[in-house]
């Protein structure tokens, strides 16, 4: 199940309807609040619209083709049929796997053998339904932050994003209400929408909660260090980094040509915080001639993948610096390294 791409959909479909429900009065109110019935008439006229019937009509194809991508269940691939995701060292085990794949063994460039894993790990992540964490979605972030080895009292966060998202969406039920006519008393069209969506918001981060899986304690040593996407099945631009380093040095790269890079605003201290702070990836090459490496970023892939609509699709893969960072709407300043947090060169934005 796309729970993003569900999620998304009805966010939009929401500030479609908004302005919608806000501009126009209906005839229900008409009595109370239009004396004159210039409003009224109006409200009769926009009702009898067959722009409406055809707005419905297109929210409801909207919602039948997401729904039914969403629960989709992407098909094993052959070579993926004896793999477990959260088994220890799960993501060197898959990096030994395409290896022995005959289009890893014919790619003739570090690139292109690179690339060939790259593939691989999207089919992957689509057929055990993993996700690349949304900055939009609080849930998101709480449940990555719930598989990470370090913090406190993550558990608070799980139950607090769905709450958050549910009091949004109730708010704007209670104003959908209140302009149909279903509720005429504002405050309590308004408040009961909220605290109904609080209230379900509530329920289903408890349910989150009680229903996730606990990532084991480590008594056999697994490097590699994703929880969130082994036990949680999501995971933000590190995580997914990570994932992808750690399959590629097993299926044969040098640790010293495999490393993790990030575009930055901010030249030194720590990485700017936040999923629009930094872009983390993964270069190819040598660290020493940053210019001539190739950048594969995962995460950013996942999201295009997951999206239900890709407005302008990025070079997420074999990419140079340039196509790399101009993808992004607000392209970095800096190129950092992953590791020592050292700038390596600055990169040069779209003119």
């Amino acid at each position: 199940m796309n729970v993003r791409r569900l999620r998304m959909t009805s966010f939009a479909i929401a500030i479609v309807l908004l302005p919608i429900l806000h501009a126009n009065a209906f005839a229900i109110d008409c009595p109370r609040n239009d004396p004159g019935g210039v409003d009224c008439a109006r409200a009769a006229e926009t009702a009898q619209n067959p722009l409406l019937a055809i707005l419905g009509a297109l929210i409801g194809a909207v919602l039948g083709c997401t729904a039914r991508k969403a629960y989709a269940a992407p098909a094993t691939p052959d070579w993926l049929r004896n793999w477990k995701l959260n088994e220890p060292n799960s993501f060197c085990k898959l990096g030994k796997l395409i290896a022995g794949q005959p289009g890893y063994a014919n790619a003739r460039t570090p690139a292109d053998k690179a690339q060939y894993v790259f593939e691989r790990m999207k089919e992957m992540a689509a057929s055990q339904q993993l996700k690349a964490a949304s900055g939009l979605w609080p849930a998101d972030q709480a449940a990555v932050n719930y598989y990470r080895p370090s913090g406190s009292h993550r558990e608070y966060g799980v139950v607090a994003a769905p709450v958050v998202e549910g009091g949004i969406f109730g708010f704007i039920g209670g104003l959908a209400m209140l302009k149909f006519g279903i509720v005429t008393v504002a405050k309590t069209a308004l408040l009961g929408g909220t605290g109904l969506g609080l209230a379900l918001g509530l329920g289903v981060g408890l349910y989150s909660l009680w229903n996730m899986p606990s990532a084991p304690s480590k008594q056999v040593e697994d490097l590699d260090s994703v929880e969130p996407i082994k036990y949680g099945k999501i995971g933000n631009c590190g995580e997914w980094s990570q994932a992808l380093i750690r399959t590629l040095i097993c299926a044969g790269f040098s640790g010293t040509t495999v490393n993790s890079v990030a575009g930055d605003n901010s030249e030194s201290g720590e990485f700017t915080y936040g999923h629009w702070g930094t872009n983390t990836a993964v270069m190819v090459g040598d660290l020493a001639n940053p210019a001539g490496g190739r950048i594969f970023d995962l995460y950013q892939a996942l999201q295009e993948q997951s999206s239900f609509v890709t407005l302008t699709p990025g070079k997420w893969s074999n990419a140079t610096l340039a196509e790399w960072n101009n993808s992004f709407w607000i392209p970095k300043t800096y190129l950092r390294n992953g590791a020592t947090k050292k700038v390596m060169t600055t990169l040069q934005p779209a003119k």
